[in-house]
């Protein structure tokens, strides 16, 4: 619908303005709206344009795709152990931060609070 709004206001129109009413003609089409119904419709739709705006970009999203985060801690289960420690808590998987004081060892200095996106990153990183 871009180049529909360029033609009436014109190309050097301000270029937020142009990609908004672009997706609200975008969203108005997707709906069928009758001709000369944009004006009620956008009078009716609560939020008014930016609301119209804001659910097109959402409609257009592409749907998110479900993360393998199960297959990634099936996968963290089965890598070999490569020390144990002691540590608070009952939380399955944790991410812990170390820092290396030798070739040979390193030294846990933090354990981070629960944060599922960096655990699932962390996995993911891990098992490949």
């Amino acid at each position: 619908m871009t180049p529909v709004v360029k033609l009436i206001f014109g190309s050097n129109y301000d270029k937020t303005r142009i990609t908004e009413f672009a997706a609200a003609l975008s969203f108005a089409r997707r709906r069928e709206l009758p001709t000369g119904g944009m004006r009620l419709f956008l009078e009716s739709f609560p939020g008014g344009l930016k609301a119209v705006v804001a659910a097109e970009r959402r409609e257009r999203r592409p749907a998110d795709k479900p993360a393998p985060i199960n297959a990634h801690r099936e996968a963290a289960r089965e890598l070999p152990v490569q020390a144990y420690l002691t540590l608070p808590g009952n939380d399955e998987f944790v991410v812990l931060v170390a820092r290396r004081v030798d070739p040979d060892r390193v030294a846990i200095i933090g354990v981070t609070p629960e944060d599922k996106s960096l655990l699932d990153r962390a996995l993911k990183h891990i098992t490949g």
